[in-house]
């Protein structure tokens, strides 16, 4: 038997792992509070009940309850669980608010949106800190992948996580000037790629604009022309976010306002990612038009065996979890310290978990891997 491997090949820097969200390190109990974007019926949120017992179980914390729960503004779901540590609320924190749509894209095409992650390990035939996510993708994403990006060889190939579809994306000169770089390029052998915000806009109708000074006013009116459903400002000043915010609601026009900073150690390049939810840039190592599979692989290397888990695990479960009905956001966080019987307060704690679940950057330099398998005999 002889097995030949295709190598799609990334240079990543960090899978946005969790930080820690709290000062109070000894597991206790948690309670959060979730509440639908929008207005839906009461079986939707039934619906969501189900799917976010199915993520969390997923994370292996195993006393937990998700239920639905009536107020005198409608109904929210309420997350109780026993025994968790405050990186594991932030965790439960991420799992309700991520949408959980995925999408395969290359040169501007979407290529795919699902898979189906079968596990992951480590990988010690490869390395000491290697690991490995295992999946499928339809026979119907080969085919399409092996239409697009045949003979292709070093292209970048993307795949993003609940990326801001339909949105207008204003950016600082120095994040713009990322998002056209190199960085997101690959290493083409022949042929140009297109840049990564061309790549945006024929895949998502993200349109990506520098900013220079525009007014608020300015970029309502070109969000409106454009048809927009969300307006993202990223490393802009932050009295915009509060001025474009207000010029929203005075013209009474229903469009999502959304404002990231940099935070401290952050490069542009991983920031860039964290907003677009991007994992890769993915470079094509192998030509689909002469060998094809839909069982794929994932691959890297950790800075040590713990890092290396958490790593695969967080992969594992961000593929692993099914689409939510509806978008959520969590309003209240609550985490008291059982062995002392001490508690933190509802209104601290929610400011912990809030601000440090969104420092996610960084952890190492990982190399990974796209590795179709065919074995042939």
């Amino acid at each position: 038997m002889r097995t030949v491997t295709l190598i799609v090949a990334v240079l990543l820097a960090g899978l946005f792992l969790l930080s820690p969200v709290a000062a109070v390190s000894s597991p206790g109990k948690a309670s959060l509070a979730i509440k639908p974007e929008k207005p839906v019926d009461v079986k939707v949120l039934r619906e969501a009940v189900s799917l976010l017992r199915e993520r969390i179980n997923l994370t292996g914390i195993s006393d937990f309850r998700v239920e639905l729960e009536e107020t005198g503004e409608g109904h929210l779901i309420r997350i109780k669980a026993e025994d968790v540590t405050p990186e594991e609320v932030g965790a439960i924190k991420r799992i309700a608010e991520s949408f959980g749509r995925l999408y395969i894209e290359f040169n501007g095409v979407v290529v795919g949106r699902s898979v189906n992650v079968t596990g992951y390990r480590l990988e010690p035939k490869m390395c000491p800190t290697c690991w490995r996510v295992d999946f499928t993708v339809p026979p119907e994403v080969t085919a399409r992948f092996k239409e697009v990006a045949s003979g292709k060889l070093g292209w970048p190939t993307d795949i993003y996580l609940d990326p801001p579809v339909n949105s207008l994306l204003v950016v600082s000169p120095r994040v713009y000037q990322e998002m056209n770089s190199q960085d997101f390029m690959g290493e083409p052998k022949k042929g140009t790629p297109k840049p990564l915000v061309e790549r945006l806009k024929e895949a998502f109708n993200i349109t990506v604009i520098e900013y220079q000074n525009q007014s608020a006013g300015e970029i309502v009116d070109n969000a409106t022309a454009l048809g927009k459903d969300k307006i993202i400002l990223a490393d802009v000043p932050e009295k915009l976010y509060t001025e474009v915010k207000g010029t929203l609601s005075s013209r009474k026009i229903n469009i999502e306002v959304s404002y990231y900073a940099l935070q401290t150690g952050e490069g542009t390049k991983n920031f860039v990612k964290r907003i677009l939810n991007l994992y890769g840039p993915y470079v094509l190592r192998f030509d689909p038009a002469e060998d094809s599979t839909t069982r794929l692989t994932i691959s890297g290397v950790g800075k040590d065996r713990k890092a290396t888990l958490e790593e695969a695990k967080k992969l594992y479960l961000d593929f692993k979890m099914g689409s939510l009905p509806v978008t959520f956001r969590v309003v209240d966080v609550s985490l008291s310290s059982t062995p002392s019987g001490t508690s933190t307060s509802s209104g601290t704690m929610t400011a912990k978990v809030a601000d440090d679940s969104k420092q996610c950057g960084p952890a190492s330099i990982v190399l990974l891997a796209l590795l179709p398998l065919i074995r042939r005999r």
